[in-house]
């Protein structure tokens, strides 16, 4: 292993630059397939062929928030220390990686000292950072380079190296040879991201599934809408959820389902449809950071959110035929900015939370006009989803559409509408529809 100052000087040539990339590529190629992991795998692999502090972003889907890695083997201590400062959320925009990433050329500063790196780099929030928490390090002069890191033609983050000062300053051929290393590693990242996401979209279309089957397979409504909930938090990986219900007559809210909360007494909380945090999630769709002294309209409320420590807030109605029947709300701990696939996602659970509300409303009034009606015949015994299905039906839709409404696959609406037929005796679907008309069944 070369000393500290001769690898200070050391560029590689093209057999060892062959070499980095080999090694970089065999370290690429034994992470997990995760973003993160992968310039983790990256700046590790960098940090052993060349010390210093290697610090790698990436771009999420929010382009306002950076994924930040700093590796440093020889003083771990700076690492964690850059780490720290991302986490505090002074990093997240820092006007180096921003510089390179809205350029798309590569910065290098042969020479800096920490203090003048803060004062021409960094902004009011991330100097008082470090203010209050003093670098950590004994070396206080570092050469920088950094560079972009792109794929198909797009920049994703950037890589770069803080190398404490030493004989030999960093000079272009060090950024020429770094680019190749960030391509190489972009690479590896997309590839990554994009399983992710392909992973992801597979999870949550198991998750829907599975609800389609839970609301066929048991009338208990709370049961129903619990299982929503897990799924929710499993997948869009938030703190909390609950489910609202809609009093017509109040024009209140009341829980139906919950979880994630430590309190046991949230299910407790009636709130008013018109309650400032309710009404503006709904009319602005988005994930909002709670105002610490919000005057919210129910003070139990206000206890609640102060208690349970939640930071951002978002809420979307369930609507059943076009009329609000509920509101799904969706708590975390820590701020988040979710993209349109997580939001997607959550409005595919509202519209399976809607279906499970209408059906149990449906068989509520079913049970209650078998007992009432006079002159017609007994409302047949539905399930749940049998029932939905049923109201579409009646409403002329063809299996294929009923299944995008009810989630579920056109051949297992087909057995649905066989047993319904069967059930109720009609002959066919113009029988049914004419015979749950007349009998009041929908």
């Amino acid at each position: 292993m070369r000393d500290r100052r001769v690898m200070d000087q050391w560029i590689p040539g093209r057999g060892e630059g062959d070499r980095v990339l080999t090694e970089l590529t065999d370290a690429l190629a034994e992470a997990p397939r995760e973003p993160r992991a992968i310039l983790t795998a990256a700046a590790g692999a960098l940090n052993r062929l060349r010390p210093g502090i290697w610090v790698a972003s990436l771009m999420t889907k929010d382009p306002s928030v950076m994924r930040v890695i700093a590796v440093d083997d020889g003083d771990p201590d700076t690492a964690r220390y850059v780490q720290a400062f991302e986490h505090s959320g002074h990093l997240s925009d820092s006007p180096i990686s921003s510089r390179v990433i809205e350029t798309g050329e590569p910065l290098l500063i042969p020479s800096i000292s920490i203090v003048e790196l803060a004062d021409r780099y960094l902004d009011e929030g991330a100097r008082g950072y470090m203010q209050a928490n003093p670098w950590p390090a004994s070396v206080t002069h570092f050469g920088i380079v950094v560079v972009p890191m792109r794929a198909r033609g797009a920049t994703i983050g950037t890589l770069g190296l803080f190398e404490p000062g030493g004989s030999a300053p960093l000079t272009p051929r060090d950024m020429t040879w770094l680019q190749t290393v960030a391509d190489r590693t972009a690479a590896a990242v997309e590839n990554a991201q994009l399983y992710e996401d392909a992973t992801k979209r597979l999870e949550r279309l198991d998750a829907l599934q599975s609800i389609g089957l839970a609301i066929t397979s048991t009338e208990d409504l709370a049961l129903t809408l619990k299982i929503i909930l897990d799924r929710l938090v499993a997948h869009l990986e938030v703190d909390s959820a609950h489910v609202l219900l809609l009093d017509q007559a109040e024009n209140v809210l009341s829980p139906a389902a919950s979880t994630g909360f430590r309190a046991t007494a949230a299910p407790d909380y009636r709130v008013p449809l018109e309650e400032e945090l309710v009404s503006q999630a709904i009319a602005n769709p988005g994930m909002e950071t709670l105002p610490i002294s919000a005057a919210y309209a129910h003070s139990r409320r206000r206890t609640l959110f102060a208690r349970e420590r939640f930071i951002a807030y978002g809420a979307l109605p369930i609507t059943a035929h076009g009329n609000q029947v509920g509101v799904l709300e969706v708590f975390h701990r820590a701020a988040i900015s979710p993209d349109q696939e997580w939001w997607s996602f959550l409005e595919a659970l509202a519209g399976m939370a809607a279906i499970a509300i209408d059906g149990a409303a449906m068989r509520e009034g079913l049970q209650r006009g078998s007992t009432t009606r006079r002159g017609g015949t007994k409302a047949p015994d539905l399930s749940p989803a049998e029932l939905r299905i049923l109201v579409l039906l009646v409403q002329g839709l063809t299996n294929r559409e009923i299944s995008a409404q009810v989630h579920l696959s056109p051949s297992t609406v087909k057995f649905h509408v066989r047993q319904i037929l069967t059930k109720t005796g009609a002959a066919n679907r113009t029988d049914l529809t004419r015979l749950a008309t007349r009998e009041g069944w929908v």
